[in-house]
């Protein structure tokens, strides 16, 4: 019946345990509520982008209920659960009730470089997923230092005598010419990191589709 709570405490578990480089599709991550339920594809999909503090905030009065609370969450009831949902929308800012949405899943990776959610494959890639809504929020987590690897090339001049024949007999001539080597140089460099995060919402319909 309510379909938020689950991913809420799932992303929030996911925002903590794991953080790798990957696209969009490829970290998508279904609610484990849906079962394996899939929807039918949108035609299009809305691109909205939602303040990291903003979801940092609610994040952090979710841990606060769960910890304050003397029920565990797997217990609560159903009025509990869609009142969390309500949270979750809100913070989210979405123009649909609770009782109308479906949380489809999440996407979460980290890269050097801020992608641009409406620049990039983000809304056809959720469209495909059954999303009316996709809300991305990117937040800068400041730099990393770590060991890469560069090529670096060296020149050197090659002189080289050979005998050579000719009419008058053998003598030697002299080649010079430029050899290169390369070698793969470790380096100590610094980049960036931003945790990319989206949201997959499926808005229900009279018909519940």
């Amino acid at each position: 019946m309510h379909r938020i709570c689950s991913v809420t405490l799932s992303v929030l578990l996911f925002s903590l345990l794991t953080g790798c480089v990957s696209p969009w599709k490829s970290e998508f991550h279904p609610d484990p509520a849906l079962a394996g339920e899939a929807f039918s594809p949108r035609a299009t999909c809305q691109v909205r982008l939602v303040e990291p503090e903003r979801l940092d905030a609610y994040f952090e009065d979710f841990r606060a209920r769960l910890a304050a609370s003397d029920v565990a969450y797997e217990d609560w009831t159903d009025e509990q659960l869609l009142a969390e949902d309500a949270q979750f929308v809100r913070a989210l800012r979405l123009p649909v009730p609770a009782e109308q949405v479906v949380m489809l899943g999440q996407s979460s990776f980290i890269a050097e470089k801020r992608s641009d959610p409406h620049a990039g494959p983000l809304g056809k890639i959720a469209a495909k997923l059954g999303a009316d809504y996709v809300i991305a929020s990117i937040k800068y987590l400041g730099k990393e230092e770590r060991i890469s690897s560069y090529p670096e090339t060296t020149y050197s001049n090659l002189t080289m005598r050979r005998r050579i024949k000719t009419k008058r007999g053998y003598h030697y001539v002299t080649d010079t010419g430029q050899v290169s080597s390369t070698t793969w140089v470790p380096m100590q460099v610094t980049v960036d990191r931003y945790q990319h995060t989206a949201y997959f919402v499926r808005r229900l319909d009279d018909e519940g589709e």
